[in-house]
């Protein structure tokens, strides 16, 4: 009896023991060993390009609460090629996206600051997919008193990659529409993107690819910075991976890569008609 009671007792002690141990151990995991991956979001884009007024400046910061993005704000420098003096750095465009409490962008409110006391600002009413793509973009932009530029961008999906965007409406230079198609191959790379706009057709082949992530994979809404414009390249081929050699209307473009940590580019080179360069900085969100 007495050496059952013993072996009870030391039983009791070594479970106390393994619970004691294994709570210390849980308290000592650091943060980086945090289970599962981050999302790797990009954070800012700098010019690298030498020779260019915008070298080694910001071109455009992204903001996000958790994964949501928030903010982007644009720095144009352009004016400066004419007036390299002037006393205007930058024309600034901030983009604030709003959501519903569940996380679905409903809309983007932008603001152009243009430095001489004008400022634009645009609305633009987003409808997206169950998937949360963007399908539907209104955009009313004022201008002015009176007139009021409206454009509709629609965006079709297949295999949750954009295969049609087109865009439709009325501005202050009359009616405009335009259609561009993107085709993959068997890997979800972008091999081709064609825009029907007159008068001058556009298309861009890309022919390899790199085996890292596409930089687009770390924008959220993509597709949004390529209806708006936003340089540079990158955001014109969506998919898997980075392009390598392409053409753009038949001229043959080469793009040089270095890459971080997390296997995203961190730098892109290439030759348009001008050596062109880009930095690119990330956050790391779990």
């Amino acid at each position: 009896m007495k050496n059952h009671k013993a072996l009870l007792f030391n039983i009791f002690i070594v479970a106390l023991l393994s619970i004691a141990i294994l709570s210390s151990c849980k308290k000592d995991v650091p943060a980086t060993t945090r289970a599962g991956k981050p999302t790797i979001l990009l954070s800012k884009i700098i010019n690298n390009s030498v020779g260019s007024v915008e070298f080694g400046k910001i071109i455009d910061t992204f903001t996000y609460s958790g994964k949501l993005l928030t903010k982007v704000v644009r720095y144009n420098y352009s004016h400066l090629d004419s007036s390299p003096s002037s006393p205007i750095d930058s024309v600034i465009t901030t983009a604030a996206f709003s959501y519903t409490n569940t996380g679905v962008l409903t809309g983007i409110q932008i603001e152009e600051n243009t430095g001489n006391g004008f400022n634009i600002i645009t609305t633009q009413t987003v409808i997206t997919d169950s998937a949360g793509n963007i399908i539907i973009l209104i955009t009313t932009q004022s201008n002015s008193s009176d007139f009021v530029d409206s454009i509709s961008d629609t965006i079709d999906y297949q295999n949750n990659l954009v295969s049609n965007w087109r865009y439709s409406g009325l501005t202050r230079l009359g009616f405009v529409s335009s259609k561009t198609s993107f085709t993959y191959d068997s890997n979800a790379n972008n091999i081709s993107k064609t825009t029907d706009e007159l008068p001058q057709p556009d298309m861009l082949v890309n022919s390899t690819f790199d085996s890292y992530h596409n930089i687009a994979q770390a924008v959220p809404y993509w597709i949004y910075f390529n209806i708006s414009g936003y340089e540079p390249l990158l955001f014109l081929s969506p998919g898997l991976n980075n392009p390598v050699d392409a053409s753009k209307n038949g001229t043959a473009l080469t793009f040089n890569y270095e890459y971080n940590t997390y296997g995203y580019p961190s730098k892109i080179s290439w030759n348009d008609t001008t050596p062109l360069s880009y930095k690119f900085e990330y956050i790391s969100v779990y």
